[in-house]
């Protein structure tokens, strides 16, 4: 069962058609689904180039998204930001809750796909969408 679902940034020019992205996910469905606020939210991020998105598989307990700013050529100076939304939270960094709990699959999936390094960084976000947009 796969714990990430990689966003494109073609996605928001595709009118977000979330439904033919998961349907070729391992596995399809409810896991990867987006909110409409959710949907914003990423629509913001894909619109900052530099900054690879993936959905968490949401059964995983491992956040809702994923954010490595890839500017960084080396994959050992990448740091991954593992995000849970909240909708009235102020900011919290480095508290995992049960949503964040498994949050090492993250970690393990991106350093399979050789996007980070095996000792790379990795952060934990929670907050609203507005206050998790500025820290980024």
């Amino acid at each position: 069962m796969s714990t990430l679902l990689r966003l494109p940034f073609g996605l928001i020019d595709r009118g977000f058609r979330m439904r033919s992205l998961t349907a070729r996910a391992e596995p399809p469905h409810q896991q990867f689904r987006l909110s409409g606020p959710e949907r914003a939210f990423v629509r913001v991020l894909l619109s900052r180039r530099r900054l690879w998105t993936w959905r968490c598989n949401q059964k995983h307990y491992c956040g809702d998204f994923v954010v490595v700013d890839m500017s960084e050529a080396r994959p050992s100076h990448r740091v991954a930001q593992v995000i849970e939304l909240k909708s009235r939270s102020p900011l919290k960094t480095g508290r995992p809750g049960i949503q964040m709990s498994r949050a090492h699959r993250v970690s393990k999936a991106l350093v399979d796909r050789g996007v980070l390094d095996v000792g790379a960084e990795r952060l934990l976000i929670q907050g609203t969408i507005d206050a998790i947009l500025a820290s980024l």
